[in-house]
């Protein structure tokens, strides 16, 4: 009989908050481990700049940017900017709020063909591969392991009738 996946737990905004705090934390690490001549000075200052700017809205419990005040140095006024975001690849923060929509434009998409009559049996598959940090002589061994298990799951069909059922069940 096979064993059913039990559901997980949906993390809270504040578990969400301290995994990307921690995911900084670990990309700054390794990035002043390697800084030889100051050769990631300047993602490592876009990281730490864009680190304190996200918060924990308590009005919705949403994980949200916040914008940037600046003190103008000519008018010595404060200024508002829009909501700051270093855009590294290598950025949690940045990556997270980028996951977010690209995960609101699916969830669109996916509405609009469930819409279409040629499209009312289409299934959702999410595939999410979320691997820990590595050494970066470990990265060819984590991108076949990413084709390989893509692959897998690429091939993947439903069984047909009972007698495939039972093959699998063996």
């Amino acid at each position: 009989m096979a064993n059913k996946h039990k559901k997980k737990a949906r993390k809270t905004p504040q578990q969400i908050f301290t995994e990307i705090q921690n995911d900084v934390d670990t990309v700054l690490k390794i990035l002043k481990s390697n800084n030889f001549n100051g050769k990631y000075r300047e993602t490592i200052l876009k990281l730490e700049d864009c680190r304190p700017n996200i918060w924990i809205n308590p009005k919705n419990n949403r994980i949200e940017r916040k914008q940037s005040i600046r003190i103008n140095p000519k008018t010595n006024l404060t200024e508002y900017h829009p909501k700051y975001h270093c855009g590294k690849p290598i950025c949690p923060v940045c990556s997270f709020f980028k996951n977010r929509i690209e995960v609101k434009k699916f969830y669109q998409t996916y509405q609009t063909l469930k819409a279409k009559p040629e499209f009312k049996k289409a299934k959702l598959w999410l595939l999410t591969l979320k691997l820990p940090p590595h050494h970066p002589l470990d990265t060819r061994d984590q991108i076949e392991f990413i084709n390989k298990a893509f692959r897998k799951f690429w091939r993947y069909t439903q069984p047909k009738n009972s007698t495939q059922i039972e093959q699998i069940k063996r």
